[in-house]
């Protein structure tokens, strides 16, 4: 099996962890983390063996295991930008439609159900529980927090965060970089740099 490092051994390094430990394609060689504290931690029974840099000397594949999406996407483009191997972490247990379209460094996590022709991106998080309809389109580094519910046709933009629990209707888009937060249900388009709270959502002044 193809050993890979995560990047990132913090609480969602932990939930990618299990993933991989689970997958029948690669083994977890170790966690890779920019915090010099953690530096020869065993988390979970997988050593932290040094910081991100050290994935660009070694022949390992890569998942980067951060939820932050500008931190995540730092990251991504450095590994990007080496050439290293991105994997796709994709728990056993989630529902992945064959007419789904993945790119790289995507996290999908237990309990996750992607229905048909939609597409997900590179280096996005789908998290626990979270339900993604059909012809969705999910653009690079967003992350859709456990038990989001995104309805048909819903586009997301680069760099979007939505929230626990958050629902989009169908038909809606959110904007680049926007901000949904946990248990809003968005029924209306969101402009881009916004964080919308609510039910319905609204943009916080």
């Amino acid at each position: 099996m193809r050993e890979v490092y995560i990047i990132g051994a913090g609480g969602h390094g932990k939930v990618v962890l299990d993933i991989i430990n689970k997958s029948k394609q690669f083994q977890a060689a170790a966690f890779l983390d920019d915090d010099s504290t953690l530096l020869n931690q065993v988390i979970n029974n997988l050593k932290v063996a040094g910081s991100s840099d050290r994935a660009l000397a070694d022949d390992k594949a890569v998942i980067i295991a951060v939820g932050n999406n500008e931190i995540r996407t730092r990251l991504f483009k450095l590994m990007e930008n080496n050439d290293l191997e991105i994997i796709n972490a994709v728990h056993p247990d989630a529902v992945i439609n064959s007419f789904v379209k993945l790119g790289r460094g995507n996290v999908i996590a237990a309990g996750v159900v992607i229905n048909s022709n939609t597409k997900i991106y590179d280096n996005v998080i789908i998290n626990t529980g979270t339900t993604v309809d059909h012809d969705c389109k999910i653009e690079n580094h967003v992350h859709l927090s456990p038990g989001v519910n995104l309805g048909g046709d819903v586009k997301v933009k680069a760099g979007v965060h939505i929230g626990i629990g958050a629902t989009v209707i169908p038909g809606v888009k959110v904007g680049k970089n926007s901000v949904v937060g946990a248990g809003a249900v968005v029924t209306k388009d969101v402009p881009d740099n916004v964080t919308v709270v609510g039910v319905p959502a609204r943009v916080r002044e």
